[in-house]
This record gives C-alpha cells, structure tokens and sequence, in this order.
C-alpha cells in the first residue's frame, strides 16, 4: 500500500502485512537501521517523510490551518507573520515584512462623492523592497531600499508625487506627506484642492530624526530631541511643548509625543479625551481622528479618546509598535504578528489578488516540497 504525502497532524498507516508502520518521531529514533523509514526533511522541518524498504511511505507533517487575513499559511502548515511595522487609514492597512515586501489589505475604495467610489488601487503595492509605508485614505507612500519614495493609490493627488532623492522615513496624510531626507532634513509636498494652505508642507529649517503629518499640521523630533510643529494650529495642534522627546505622532488636531521619561504629553484638541493621556511608562505613541494609542514599557496597549467603533479598545498581546487611523487601530505584536481593532479592524477583507497570490505561493513551495525528495520518495508519490 502507498500512502502520498499531505497535510494533516502526524499520521500512520496500515502496511500489507497487517502491521502498522512506525510514526516519523518512533522511526527516527532507530538511527535508520534495517527496517525503519529513511526520512528527509524538508521545509524547515515541517514535513518529514520515509521509505519503508518495502516501498510504502509515510509522512509526518502539520495540519493545514486558517491563518486569516494578515498572515498566511506557508505551504507547511505554519502561519507565517512576519511584520515590522503597519500603517493603518481606517480604510485599509499596509505593512512592512521582515524579508522587505509590502502587503495590503481592506477596501480600495471610499465611497464618498467626491471619489464616486473609485478603486485608487491604494490596498495594491508595487512590488519591490522597503524599509516604511505611511497609509492615508485613497493612498500610501512608502520608503524603498534604496532610498526612493514611491507613493501608489491616488496617485493623482498631490500628496502621492514625491520628489527624487534619498529618504529615511516618510509619514502622509490625506492631502500631503512629509520625509526625512538621509541628509536629516525635511521635505513635505501636496495641497488641499480648493482650501486655504496653512503651511503643513513648509517645515523649518533644521535635522530631524522622525517626522508625522496630520489633518492640516506636521511635527517631527529634531535631532536634539525637540519638537518643532508647523502647520494649521486652530486647536494648538502645532504648538509644541518644551521638553525632550523620543517620538511624536499627528492625529488630525492633536498630537502625543513620547518624552526622554517615557512620559506621554498631548496637545491639541481634546473634544474626545484623545489629548488626555494615560500615566505610566510608553515606548511609542499613535494618533488617530480622535483617540490615541500607546505601546506601555511591559508591550501591552492603553488607548484614550473616542471609543464608539472599538478603535481604543486593544487586544492583549506583547506589542511593538502602533498605528491609529480613523476607527481603526493596528499594530505589530512582538512574535511579528498584525492585529487590528475598531471598525472592520478585524475584517479588513485580502484583496483578491492577494489571495491568488497567497494560493499561488502555497503551490509553490508545494511543489518545491516533492522536487527536494529523494528519488525513491517521489517515485512513490507517482505510484
């Protein structure tokens, strides 16, 4: 009797003589003497496979599972979540993985009038490799490897036509973007069509380490570990404390910085309590429509502000980083995983593209597996 290798939790099966053939673990463990399965392993060791010297074959491997949205199943049965860091709108999310890919998912549409629900394709990455991605409404930006800026989405927007150059960090919103140039400098560009400019794409001169644009106002950390805010200060969004701080992050009037103490200072409007922070220790910050969200020095959640769509209710979980959108929040866990809450935080759908890719990889580290076994083995998958 044959058995083919396929997924599923460890497994046996009866051989001709009536007896029953040895599970891979037992197998290995009689050092390959006369009698015993001959295994390879293949696939990080997920699978293991062996030839009885009467030709049957068993395999061990693990069971296929669901992995859901935002990580896949490698072919193996293993979920693989790998991300660096997400940037989240509210509408869609994209993320940086450990090998430098990019990968979006949720809607490629707003369905308001001034789109007419047009698909701007912002949950579609090109692809190449990348070290950040900055999520707004209809498109993203992102940092390649190389130092480029490349935005895609609505690309017809001013904010998505970043100039040439080599960049360090980039940070967009709706209708404009800013990026630290390698030389530490700032550079913003775009414009709201049609409403007065206060000034979010004119940064001071100066070295900056990080940059955040919100609604109408930008802030970046300078390299003396200062805040220096520009921009629309209708709310006092723009009107930085003293102080030293390690990172800030723009909402859409309000901003959070974390300071030198790990302390968490906001300013700005405060209509939903987004600008009253929790006490404690934090790591990072991420601003929001109208809440907030901090990663706490033990890696758990706190958020404050507006709650009506679950965006300032946060999983438990190790965290590493955050990003708040406008009902939605994500961030990365520590083992690599993404996880989203608030509206659709949970249900952002894989585009289908990315699902016949995700189906095409699996294929192909299928195929991969049975091309890596011994001769003798793959002839036994053929019979």
């Amino acid at each position: 009797m044959i058995a083919a290798c396929r997924g599923g939790s460890s497994t046996t099966k009866e051989r001709t003589d009536g007896q029953q053939s040895k599970p891979a673990a037992d197998a290995m463990a009689d050092g390959g003497k006369p009698g015993s399965l001959k295994f390879v392993s293949v696939l990080e060791g997920a699978w293991q496979c062996g030839l009885e010297a009467d030709k049957t074959m068993v395999c061990k491997g693990p069971p296929p599972r669901n992995c859901g949205n935002r990580v896949h199943d490698d072919g193996a049965g293993n979920c693989v979540a790998n991300y660096v860091l997400v940037s989240t709108s509210g509408w869609h999310v994209c993320g940086v993985l450990a090998d430098n890919t990019v990968r979006c998912w949720g809607a490629d549409r707003r369905g308001d009038t001034r789109h007419s629900s047009k698909d701007h394709g912002q949950a579609d990455p090109p692809e190449g490799s990348f070290i950040a991605v900055s999520s707004a409404e209809t498109h993203v930006c992102g940092v390649q490897t190389d130092g480029a800026v490349v935005c895609w989405g609505a690309t017809d927007e001013t904010a998505a036509k970043p100039p040439a150059g080599t960049f360090t960090s980039v940070s967009t919103a709706q209708w404009h973007t800013c990026a630290v140039r390698l030389d530490d400098t700032v550079a913003c560009w775009g414009a709201r069509p049609g409403v007065s400019n206060w000034g979010p794409t004119k940064p001071p001169a100066g070295s900056f380490d990080s940059v955040a644009t919100g609604e109408q106002h930008s802030c970046g950390v300078t390299t003396d570990n200062t805040v220096a805010c520009w921009g629309n200060n209708r709310y006092g969004q723009s009107k930085a404390p003293a102080g030293w701080f390690t990172s800030v992050s723009a909402g859409r009037y309000h901003t959070c910085g974390v300071r030198t103490d790990g302390t968490i200072t906001c300013w700005g409007q405060n209509r939903f309590g987004e600008a009253t922070p929790a006490s404690g220790i934090f790591t990072s910050v991420a601003a929001g429509d109208g809440h907030t969200c901090g990663v706490q020095l033990n890696g758990s959640v706190a958020c404050w502000g507006r709650n009506d769509h679950g965006q300032a209710t946060p999983p438990p979980g190790i965290f590493s980083s955050l990003s708040a959108g406008g009902w939605s929040t994500c961030g990365v866990r520590r083992d690599g995983d993404a996880a989203c809450w608030g509206t659709d935080g949970n249900n952002f759908p894989m585009p289908t593209a990315e699902a016949r890719a995700a189906e095409s990889r699996a294929l192909a580290r299928r195929q991969e597996f049975i091309r890596r076994l011994p001769p003798e083995l793959r002839a036994a998958l053929e019979h």
